[in-house]
């Protein structure tokens, strides 16, 4: 089985014809009126974007060339393509701390902010001063305070594209936030190395599912070109062709498994998005 060229971090699925990538925020604003009134997708950098196999002709909107990050002194201003890795490091040459358990994260800020990432006890809600969206063809600002945060939710989706995202950091010296970003780095050394989409499920209740799916005697099973990480069941990765088909199988498995031995119901932490994928096209806005 060939793998399919894909743009997720799983590296397996499907294709989409037409992928629409705004360069600036007017951009952003324009195709937020074609995102609501068409039905488009939209995507970030798919680190945890699951896209189903075959091909798609409904356009997708990807912010992945929204680039940019301003110093405004105790704070960062992201624009929404710029992965938080790269983000992280900046923010540590600026001596500006608050960022470093999130360093190890492979997405994007926009995405990010999205799907209120985190890790190690911290998410995004806890570092954003305002997010910047394009909403029916205007830029509208939303301060932390009037965004439904939650456990892997924001609420912003729905609403528009995220364009920028202010981010209220505190000062230290670069030295130390390194030592501590390499720490965090050390602890992430338990994780696959292997193409995925991170942990596949939400914790339970603070516990992992990785560990109900390893009670469960999954750890390691394999269906087609996909597997749950023997190395962290939390993870499923890509073995070398593995499908979308393949992953969602697992997904189904663990689920059952899981609710058959502890009625525990797993809950999904990764995004589907239904016979889309991209196959880039030159398309800009």
């Amino acid at each position: 089985m060939q793998e399919v060229n894909s743009p997720s971090t799983y590296r397996g699925g499907g294709v989409i014809e037409t992928v629409i990538y705004p360069l600036h925020v007017a951009g952003a604003a324009r195709a937020s009126v074609a995102l609501k009134q068409n039905g488009w997708e939209l995507i970030g950098g798919c680190s945890n974007t699951l896209i189903a196999d075959g091909v798609l002709n409904t356009p997708v909107v990807s912010t992945k060339r929204l680039k940019g990050v301003l110093n405004c002194v105790n704070n960062l201003y992201v624009y929404a393509g710029e992965k938080l890795p790269k983000v992280c490091s900046i923010a540590a040459e600026y001596a500006l701390s608050g960022l470093e358990e999130l360093s190890g994260i492979p997405g994007s800020i926009g995405g990010g902010v999205i799907m209120n990432c985190g890790c190690f006890g911290r998410d995004m809600s806890q570092v954003v001063e305002y997010v910047d969206i394009a909403i029916d063809g205007v830029v509208e600002r939303l301060y932390s305070c009037d965004i439904d945060w939650g456990y892997r939710h924001s609420g912003l989706e729905k609403r528009g594209i995220v364009v920028g995202v202010m981010l209220k950091l505190s000062h230290s010296s670069t030295d130390q936030i390194k030592k501590v970003m390499a720490v965090y780095k050390a602890r992430r050394a338990h994780q696959p190395k292997r193409p995925s989409l991170g942990s596949t499920f939400k914790q339970v209740d603070g516990v992992s599912a990785g560990y109900y799916i390893e009670q469960a005697g999954l750890k390691g099973l394999a269906l087609g070109g996909a597997q749950i990480s023997p190395q962290h069941a939390g993870f499923i990765i890509n073995t070398g062709g593995g499908t979308a088909s393949d992953y969602l199988g697992l997904v189904s498995k663990a689920k059952k498994a899981v609710k058959d031995k502890f009625g525990v119901e797993l809950e999904e932490e990764i995004k589907f998005i239904s016979n889309r994928q991209t196959k880039y096209s030159t398309q800009q806005a």
